[in-house]
């Protein structure tokens, strides 16, 4: 036969919609270590930035 019956395995995988909770809470903690990254950088360049300020007012 070239046309076996589908099995419950075949129709789960077939019918599988969106993401899994791990998936999803694995990608949220990837998204909150790289935003967590990116505040901090922020954060120092405005520190930087009023520091550079304030010594250009000085001189």
């Amino acid at each position: 036969m070239d046309n076996p019956q589908p099995t419950t395995n075949n129709l789960q995988r077939h019918h599988r919609r969106g993401f899994t909770l791990v998936e999803t809470l694995v990608a949220a903690s990837i998204f909150i270590m790289l935003t967590t990254i990116a505040v901090g950088v922020f954060v120092q360049a405005l520190k930087s930035q009023r520091y550079l300020t304030a010594l250009m007012a000085v001189n």
